[in-house]
C-alpha cells in the first residue's frame, strides 16, 4: 500500500491490482475529469495570524470522512502550503475503502491539516480546520486552517 501511494503522489494513476490506497494528488481540474459518484468542492485558506507556522513544502491533507461513526476518510486529496488558497474536489472515486464513499455517509465532516512531518495522521503543533454538517454534493466549502493540533 505505501509503495502504492507513492506511485500516486508521484502522478502515476496507474495502481497496481487489488490496491485500495488512493490519495488524490492531482490538481482538482484533472480529478474532475476522472471523477465518479458524489463530490464535494470548496476552497482551503490558510488564516494568516498562523502564516508563519508554515513552509511552502509543508503537506496539506484535505479530506472528507463521515460526520458520526468511523474517523477514518472517505477521500483525502495532498497539495502543499504553497498552493494554497486551494480549490478542492473529492468523490467517491477517491474511496480509501471499498463500500466507503463520499455518497454512503448522510452528513460529512470536511477538513484540512497541515502537516509538518508529512504524514497523514495528525501530530502536535500540526495546523487544521473544519467544518461539520456538509451533505454530499456540496460545493463551495469555505474551509479555514486556524488551529493548532493540541498535544494528545
Amino acid at each position: 500500500m505505501i509503495a502504492d501511494a507513492r506511485e500516486k503522489m508521484a502522478g502515476n494513476e496507474a495502481a497496481p491490482a487489488g490496491s485500495t490506497a488512493r490519495v488524490a494528488t492531482a490538481p482538482p481540474a484533472a480529478s474532475a475529469a476522472k471523477s465518479t459518484g458524489t463530490s464535494v468542492t470548496g476552497t482551503v485558506t490558510l488564516d494568516p495570524a498562523l502564516a508563519s507556522q508554515a513552509s511552502p513544502g509543508d503537506s496539506v491533507f484535505v479530506f472528507a470522512r463521515a460526520a458520526t461513526g468511523s474517523r477514518m476518510p472517505l477521500a483525502v486529496q495532498r497539495a502543499q502550503v504553497k498552493d494554497l488558497p486551494l480549490a478542492f474536489r473529492l468523490d467517491d472515486s477517491m474511496a480509501m475503502a471499498p463500500g466507503m464513499t463520499l455518497s454512503s455517509a448522510p452528513q460529512l465532516t470536511v477538513g484540512a491539516r497541515i502537516s509538518k512531518s508529512g504524514t497523514a495522521i495528525p501530530q502536535p503543533g500540526d495546523l487544521s480546520g473544519e467544518t461539520t454538517g456538509v451533505v454530499p454534493g456540496t460545493s463551495n466549502i469555505a474551509i479555514r486552517i486556524g488551529t493548532v493540533v493540541a498535544k494528545p
